[in-house]
C-alpha cells in the first residue's frame, strides 16, 4: 500500500494534475501472470525500451507500477497503444493535497473526476 503527498500551487498546478492522473492509472493496471501472448519486461519501462518492443506486441508484463520511467504525456501515450499489466500491485491508499493559491473547487476540476475518491485534503487546511 502506498500514499502519494502533493504540494500544488499555481505553478505547479497542471504538472501535479498530469502526475496524479498517471500515479491513478499505473496503480489501477491489473495484476496477472503473464500470459504466452504476453511480452516481459523485466526492468524499467522507458521510452527507449518501448521503441524495441517487437512489431506487433500488444500485451506488454511489468514487475510493477514503480519500473515506469515515462512522463506523464509518453505513459498516456504507451497505454493507449499497449495493454499493460503488473507482476506486482501496489494499492494506492490516497493522494494527501496540500494546496497553496489554489482552490479546491480548481483543482479538483484541473485533476478530473476518476481521481476524486482517493483525494485527501490537508486538514489543517484553513477553509475560506
Amino acid at each position: 500500500q502506498f500514499a502519494f503527498t502533493v504540494r500544488a500551487d499555481r505553478s505547479n498546478l497542471s504538472k501535479v494534475s498530469a502526475r496524479i492522473r498517471a500515479i491513478t492509472e499505473l496503480s489501477s493496471l491489473p495484476m496477472e501472470s503473464p500470459g504466452p501472448e504476453s511480452h516481459l519486461i523485466d526492468g524499467p519501462v522507458t521510452t527507449e525500451r518501448l521503441k524495441l518492443l517487437p512489431e506487433g506486441i500488444t500485451t506488454v508484463s511489468v514487475e510493477d507500477f514503480t519500473k515506469f520511467f515515462l512522463a506523464p504525456s509518453e505513459l498516456f501515450r504507451a497505454l493507449d497503444r499497449y495493454r499493460f499489466s503488473v507482476r506486482r500491485a501496489f494499492e494506492l491508499l490516497c493522494f494527501s493535497i496540500t494546496l497553496r493559491d489554489v482552490t479546491r473547487e480548481e483543482f479538483l476540476h484541473v485533476v478530473g473526476p476518476q481521481v476524486r475518491p482517493k483525494l485527501l485534503f490537508n486538514p489543517y487546511e484553513v477553509l475560506r
